[in-house]
C-alpha cells in the first residue's frame, strides 16, 4: 500500500474506542484503543508515536505485532515514517545516505511474508502446484516483500 498518512494517523484511522493518552517522556503522542486483533471490550491496544516518528505499539492481551498489522490491513512499511523510508538521491554521501531503517528492522518486520515464501516453495516442490487460499498468501506475501525493498531504495 505505501500510505504517505503519518503512521499513528493511519492507525488511528482504523481502529476504534480511542482514548488519547499523555505521552511518555520522548513521545509525542499516546493512544489507546481497541485492539483489531482479538473481540476488545475494553482497550488494550496501546500506541505512541516518538519525536522521530517511529511508532510503538503493545497490545496488553497478547496480541503480537504481525497479528494487530494484519487486522489494521496495513503493510510494515507503512509503519515506517515517510522521512525514513528512502534513500537519498541527491548524490550526497553524508552519513545520511540510504535507508534510516536498519536491515534487521526490515527483516524481522518481513519474517512471516519469509516463511510464507519458503512454505510455498515447499508445497510446489511436495505437489507441483497451490491451491488458491496459497497463491493469494504467496502474492500478499511478495507485494510487502517487494514494497520493503522499494521503500530501501532499491529497484526491483
Amino acid at each position: 500500500m505505501m500510505d504517505n498518512t503519518p503512521p499513528f494517523d493511519l492507525i488511528a484511522a482504523r481502529v476504534e474506542g480511542i482514548r488519547e493518552e499523555r505521552p511518555a517522556p520522548g513521545k509525542v503522542r499516546a493512544m489507546t484503543c481497541l485492539c483489531p486483533a482479538h473481540k476488545d471490550r475494553r482497550p488494550s491496544l496501546l500506541v505512541s508515536e516518538q519525536e522521530d516518528g517511529d511508532i510503538l505499539m503493545h497490545c496488553r492481551a497478547g496480541c503480537s505485532f504481525f497479528e494487530v498489522r494484519d487486522a489494521l490491513g496495513i503493510e510494515a512499511i507503512d509503519l515506517i515514517p515517510a522521512h525514513k523510508r528512502h534513500a537519498r538521491t541527491d548524490g550526497n554521501q553524508g552519513s545520511d545516505k540510504g535507508p534510516r531503517f536498519s536491515a534487521w528492522q526490515a527483516i524481522r518486520a518481513l519474517a512471516v511474508d519469509v516463511i510464507t515464501v519458503e512454505l510455498a516453495a515447499n508445497q510446489v516442490r511436495h505437489d507441483g502446484w497451490l491451491n488458491d487460499d496459497d497463491m493469494a498468501a504467496l502474492a500478499s506475501a511478495h507485494d510487502r516483500i517487494r514494497g520493503t525493498i522499494m521503500a530501501g531504495g532499491f529497484r526491483v
